[in-house]
């Protein structure tokens, strides 16, 4: 996502140039009220005087948004269309870099860049978003797909 932003600063301009169209995005696993209490024990010392053991839910987590994160770097403007869990969200991008937040919903997450009503790029992430804990622990680790673009992921 920096790269063109590392080329303008090299070039001594605050000019970005966006060569090719690109997606990135990312989100947790999981939606935040999920709960793995019964289950998440991990770390947890019985003994341990520095505090630094953690039962349960991480420091900060009723802060964290349930959303997926799009970045569009895109060579002019398109419809970002978001299909997150079956929930289709279409948004118009300005050429350049963009960025937007997407309500997160559980199941499949898909995404498109659409201009003059022709399909530019679509794909689909390779995890769901799921409403448990896998292996019984809390997960709120964001997945991110760093970059994507004509030629695929990268």
């Amino acid at each position: 996502m920096s790269k063109p932003f590392i080329a303008a600063f090299k070039a001594g301009t605050s000019s970005v140039t966006i060569t090719s169209d690109q997606l990135i995005y990312w989100y947790r696993p999981a939606p935040r009220d999920v709960n793995c209490d019964s289950t998440d024990t991990c770390m947890v010392s019985a003994n341990n005087a520095s505090g630094n053991y953690f039962l349960g839910r991480p420091d900060g987590w009723e802060s964290m948004e349930d959303s997926v994160f799009v970045v569009s770097l895109l060579t002019a403007p398109a419809s970002i269309h978001v299909n997150s869990g079956g929930v289709v969200y279409i948004y118009e991008a300005p050429a350049g870099a963009s960025a937007q937040a997407i309500p997160m919903n559980v199941g499949v997450q898909s995404f498109s860049i659409n201009r003059n009503d022709q399909v530019v790029l679509s794909g689909t992430s390779l995890k769901p978003i799921i409403d448990s804990c896998v292996c019984g622990l809390y997960n709120f680790n964001a997945y991110v797909l760093l970059s994507w673009d004509f030629a695929g992921w990268i």
